[in-house]
């Protein structure tokens, strides 16, 4: 799931509202500064050997980076595809060593 965006509510207090403008504004450095926080857990994705596979990962942006989270066996390295021509705001592309499922922690 991605990072939640940080919605203000309606107080007329003007020290809240000035607390409020300050963790809003924490809130969004810190998604810009920590891209790995805003990311999305990929969850049973079987990754075949020596194959592209294109995971979609629900971002709704194009994907920074991703993180193997765990896999169903031992072995077998896991990396970027070698197509690099395809609709990185829907899907990452990887390709395993071996066979395998997969949790991705895409970003």
């Amino acid at each position: 799931m991605p990072f939640p965006e940080f919605r203000s509510l309606g107080i007329h207090d003007t020290a809240l509202q000035l607390l409020q403008r300050q963790i809003e504004l924490f809130v969004t450095e810190l998604r810009r500064q920590v891209p790995l926080l805003d990311g999305n857990l990929v969850d049973g994705e079987i990754i075949s050997t020596s194959t592209d596979t294109y995971v979609a990962h629900n971002l709704g942006r194009e994907w920074v980076g991703w993180i193997a989270v765990s896999r169903s066996v031992q072995g077998g390295a896991l990396g970027e595809g070698s197509t690099t021509s395809y609709a990185r705001d829907r899907f990452v592309n990887v390709r395993s060593g071996s066979t395998q499922t997969f949790k991705l922690w895409v970003f």
